[in-house]
């Protein structure tokens, strides 16, 4: 029996031993590999520690074991002596290197993976005191990490951190018991710790048994399983149900009077709760059975519900911001009236209709074709509007008005190609406000021309930059034939040529086309007819 105990504890220190000091890189030799085997894993001091293991086992296989008397006795108990002055001095050279490596650690963290190391050989007696000193500074360090990580808990803000993870979706209770979590698995992190600051059986040292403690009431408070229980009672008590119809009107008060608003009937409590489950599931919780089959319902209407609001919202928020523009709703009359009568036919459906698939996926292209219609159309606009606003002060000549009206011309075929509603209707419109602006210019050109005829001086700044006609003068010749005199050219021919000139100067307006919004039709009518 004494020589089985000898050899069962002579293999265990041996295999600590080589499992300790071989590289942190090395994958763990099987401990029945041979000796040249193993020793080629590991480096010269490695090498001489294993070396003399097994040389103070040779010292105890010379010995005879089978004889049994006093000087076999005597002879066993002195081999057993040897063996253990060297292991001893192995001990002796291992501790050393182990304080070596721990004063050499740069921070904590490296003394506890050092530790971690180790921690097999600390049932040692002489290696376990010899690091006594680094035991309690990293134990004391423990004891901060797990007062600081109590702290955090204490601290725990749900809002603030609801609204991280918002960020990557995840709702409100799958938060706070995320967060629950990390600290558990950090305190498990801290425990660990202490078992490779005092090696196994720490439960049982001074402090260890008091951080034990510590650590299993706080670990007591880290239950997640009370949150989860409130959170499954509030969810039944709601009765959540996911009937009804999908549109819903929603009585409003703006600026003093009501304003009906439309919405969608789909509650965010349902989205949230098919949110839990599905993080809630991840997690290992087992949630009742009407939970589960009203989260996964509420997953089969999330596609149609998500494309239903944003579809709304779009189209709420384009007719807020083309309601202050004028003009620009006669142009998609039409279009919004497609929706309305789309939004009519959804009113009339249920969130279990057979018809939610294609009715979903018809009212997102057309809401979607017109914000690509709205948005063409307030570009278009925009180009007109500052093409107008140029014909008020641009350069009174023929080629700079011309290029003026040509430019809103196309603009308005953009239109036409667009199958703009009521087109004819806003030109109209267009040609109104054009010819007000060219009438004024016309005006003011007929007062310089009459201002450059009589030569009279320009009072004001803008009249002398203003470009001026330049009038071909007129000579009158007083002549006598057969004794009868006469003017030429004659003063009804010069008046003529005068007129000549001032329709000339007017001409640069009224000589341009106006804008039409059946050009195309007609050019479509002629081809036709061509045909």
């Amino acid at each position: 029996d004494q020589m089985r105990q000898f050899r069962r504890q002579h293999e265990q220190l041996r295999t600590v031993i080589s499992r300790v000091l071989r590289p942190s890189g090395q994958a763990q030799a099987d401990t029945n590999r041979a000796g040249e085997v193993e020793k080629s894993a590991m480096n010269g001091a490695d090498l001489s520690a294993i070396e003399q293991v097994n040389v103070a086992y040779e010292n105890v296989k010379e010995v005879d074991c089978l004889d049994v008397s006093n000087d076999g006795t005597a002879a066993w108990e002195a081999a057993i002596r040897r063996y253990e002055d060297q292991i001893d001095r192995v001990e002796t050279q291992i501790t050393a290197r182990l304080r070596d490596q721990l004063g050499g650690a740069k921070n904590a963290d490296e003394m506890f993976t050092i530790f971690q190391r180790f921690n097999a050989l600390f049932v040692r007696p002489h290696i376990r005191g010899a690091i006594r000193e680094y035991q309690t500074q990293l134990i004391q360090r423990v004891k901060e990490d797990i007062d600081q990580l109590q702290t955090r808990f204490t601290n725990f803000s749900e809002a603030a951190n609801e609204r991280i993870l918002s960020t990557i979706d995840i709702p409100a209770l799958s938060a706070s018991i995320i967060f629950i979590r990390q600290i558990d698995r950090r305190l498990t992190q801290y425990m660990k710790r202490i078992e490779d600051v005092l090696g196994r059986g720490w439960e049982n040292h001074v402090e260890g048994r008091q951080l034990k403690q510590e650590g299993d009431n706080f670990r007591h408070k880290l239950n997640t399983q009370h949150i989860f229980e409130e959170w499954i009672a509030k969810v039944q008590s709601r009765n959540i149900s996911l009937t009804g119809r999908v549109f819903s009107i929603e009585r409003r008060q703006k600026d003093g009077r009501i304003a009906l608003k439309l919405k969608v009937n789909f509650s965010p409590d349902v989205v949230t709760l098919f949110k839990e489950v599905r993080n809630l599931k991840h997690m290992g919780f087992r949630i009742p059975l009407k939970i589960v089959n009203t989260a996964h319902q509420a997953n089969l209407l999330y596609p149609f519900a998500i494309s239903l609001l944003e579809s709304i919202r779009t189209y709420d928020s384009i007719n807020e911001r083309i309601a202050g523009k004028e003009g620009i709703n006669i142009l998609i009359a039409s279009c919004k009236r497609d929706i309305q009568n789309q939004l009519s036919e959804g009113n009339t459906l249920t969130w279990e209709s057979y018809k939610m698939d294609p009715y979903v996926v018809k009212l997102s292209e057309t809401i979607s074709n017109y914000q690509e219609k709205v948005e063409e159309l307030d570009m278009v606009l925009d180009r007109i509007e500052v093409d107008l606003a140029a014909l008020d002060t641009c350069q009174y000549s023929s080629a700079t008005v011309a290029a003026l009206l040509t430019s809103i011309q196309k603009a308005v075929d953009q239109l036409s190609l667009g199958n703009y509603s009521n087109l004819h209707h806003w030109v109209e419109n267009i040609d109104k406000r054009i010819e007000k602006k060219l009438a004024s210019r016309v005006e003011e050109a007929i007062r310089l021309w009459t201002l450059v005829l009589t030569h009279e001086e320009m009072d004001d700044e803008s009249e002398e930059k203003a470009v001026l006609p330049a009038l071909q003068p007129i000579v009158l010749e007083m002549r006598v034939t057969s004794q009868v005199m006469y003017v030429s050219p004659s003063i009804e021919q010069a008046r003529a040529h005068l007129l000549d000139q001032l329709l000339a100067w007017q001409s640069v307006v009224i000589s341009q086309p106006r804008i039409s919004s059946t050009r195309f039709q007609l050019a479509l009518a002629r081809d036709s007819t061509e045909a």
